[in-house]
């Protein structure tokens, strides 16, 4: 089930941890999680093994970098949710926009695989979800309230 990892203290870089993962992350929507190895993870990269192990103690701790920067650029939603200058429907439109351009690239082998394989990440995952989720439901309500919504089961959106 893999190399067993050496405690040790990590190599933190994140420029270089950073650009690792967007390079990553393509190739994991496309192959999956389940049976990409370490060593595949350092071909592609051109990197040796040893060197990512300098900087990710398992496959688990680099999949929770990529998700985190992932969930993280989902999340700027929030800024035309939030931009004042607009009106309800035109913030809900361009935040709903947003969200659509930054998940499109997230197929449903990857969201398998670490539903499956990931628990704890897949956990993180959806607890981002139900948050967030909730302020565009929150916000939604708000619309209705002032008038710009129609009233309708806002779990539908």
């Amino acid at each position: 089930m893999g190399r067993k990892a050496i405690p040790r203290e990590r190599k933190n870089n994140p420029d270089k941890m950073g650009d690792w993962t967007q390079k990553l992350f393509p190739y994991f929507q496309e192959h999956g999680l389940d049976h990409v190895t370490m060593d595949e993870i350092a071909g592609f990269l051109g990197k040796s093994k040893t060197t990512l192990y300098d900087y990710f103690q398992t496959k688990e701790d680099l999949l929770a970098l990529i998700i985190n920067e992932k969930l993280e650029a989902i999340k700027g939603f929030l800024k035309p949710l939030h931009d004042g200058s607009k009106d309800f429907k035109d913030r809900y439109k361009n935040a709903i926009t947003y969200l659509s351009e930054q998940v499109s690239d997230v197929t449903n082998t990857f969201l398998r695989d670490l539903h499956q394989l990931f628990p704890a990440l897949w956990k993180m995952v959806m607890d981002f979800v139900n948050e967030n989720g909730g302020i565009m439901k929150e916000f939604y309500n708000k619309g209705v309230k002032a008038g710009e919504f129609h009233a309708i089961n806002v779990s539908v959106l």
